[in-house]
């Protein structure tokens, strides 16, 4: 088995069809689904996995917070950088575990 990294965050994510672009949305879709993060990608990598049963894992990394979308306020560069340096160690460690 193969063990998701200990100093990354597990949370709840909720895929939507839409990012939310107002603060009432928002606060909907966080008390209807108490929900950490939205997604819009992350639904067809779980189904195509769940359905030929395979492990899967997604790392994300957060950019912005839902609410009214004041792009100046995003980070993607950071969000992006993290990533690829998270993933990096974790394709190593899994690189060792197998």
């Amino acid at each position: 088995s193969i063990s998701f990294p200990s100093n990354l965050s597990q949370v709840l994510g909720l895929t939507v069809a839409m990012a939310c672009g107002t603060e009432r949305t928002a606060r909907l879709r966080a008390m209807k689904f108490n929900a950490d993060v939205e997604s819009m990608e992350g639904a067809s990598l779980f189904y195509v996995c769940k359905q030929m049963g395979i492990p899967f894992v997604q790392l994300r990394s957060v950019s912005n917070f839902c609410g009214p979308g004041d792009h100046a306020q995003w980070d993607i560069p950071l969000a992006v950088k993290n990533l690829k340096q998270t993933l990096t160690s974790y394709i190593n460690r899994l690189h060792h575990e197998i």
